[in-house]
């Protein structure tokens, strides 16, 4: 069982963020953390692009903020 989540890393990029999972993983967010994976990939790609510009990630993306959002 797996999932992947794909971003950009950098605000340039053409890459489309998206998820794939085998197995049904991603019942994992929606079942246990009740969190839509989508938003997930959202605000890891926030995260991650912040992080590409030498920015230090806002405290709101922390991993306990980003389960409660």
């Amino acid at each position: 069982m797996a999932f992947t989540f794909v971003t950009r890393g950098h605000i340039n990029d053409s890459t489309t963020p998206s998820f794939i999972d085998s197995d049904g993983a991603l019942s994992f967010f929606t079942e246990v953390l009740d969190l839509d994976p989508s938003k997930v990939a959202g605000k890891f790609e926030l995260w991650a692009t912040s992080r590409s510009k030498g920015m230090s990630p806002h405290p709101a993306m922390n991993l306990l903020n980003l389960l409660t959002l």
